[in-house]
Formats: structure tokens, sequence, C-alpha cells
């Protein structure tokens, strides 16, 4: 038995599971009752993401699913042998792959700088400057 296999597929599956169902449950249901509920929701928002550490978690969760992913990947295609690239299943896990790296580098260019930048305006005017 491949302990190695068994322990990159548990953790490639259970943080994509954890990394996608964090941003359905963020932005279908978080975000838009923060939003409702104006100033009332920013210390739910700021609880959520400084006590509960909600921006560590989702990168953490991103680069376990992109790096075991790859491993996966590695390991599948014979350390990436072309005619198993170029198969069904080879061309169905390399768009999963890229679908997945591009996720993973639109959220550290976009999300993060926009979180932190919202981070700092909600500690200026809490501050009172």
């Amino acid at each position: 038995m491949d302990w190695w296999l068994i322990i990159l597929r548990i953790t490639h599956v259970g943080s994509a599971m954890m990394w996608f169902g964090g941003a359905i449950i963020g932005s279908f249901f978080l975000d838009p009752t923060a939003k409702a509920l104006g100033r009332s929701g920013q210390p739910f928002m700021d609880h959520l993401m400084s006590r509960r550490r909600m921006g560590i978690f989702f990168p953490i969760v991103a680069a376990l699913t992109v790096l075991s992913g790859a491993a996966l990947y590695w390991r599948d295609s014979g350390g990436l042998q072309a005619a198993w690239i170029t198969s069904p299943s080879g061309l169905a896990f390399t768009i999963g792959g890229v679908a997945a790296i591009a996720s993973f580098i639109g959220g550290l260019v976009l999300v993060g700088p926009s979180v932190a930048l919202q981070t700092a305006v909600q500690n200026e005017l809490a501050s009172g400057d």
C-alpha cells in the first residue's frame, strides 16, 4: 500500500473541499449578510478575519490543494510524460490544474491586497484618526 499516495489524495481532496466550500459560503452568505448589516456587520467581519484568522486559512488550504495536486499530477504523469498529458485523463487533469493555479494566483494578487487594504481602513476608522 502506497501511504504517500493516500496522504496526498486525502490532503488534496480535503483542502480543495475547504477552499471551494469556504469560497461559496463567503461569497453567497457571509459577504452579502455583512453588507446588508452595514456598520453592524463590521464587528462580525473583523472577528472572522482577525480573530478566527479566515484570511490566513484560505491561502493555506489553497496552497495545500495546489501543492498536493501538483505532486499527484507528477506521479500520475510519470514525471510529465507527454503521452499521459495528451491522453483524455491527462488533459482533464491539466485543465483542472491550470484552473487551480490561476485561482490561487488570482487570490494572492487580487484578494490578498484587497483584504489588507480593507483591514487597514477599518483599523484607521476604529482608531478615530
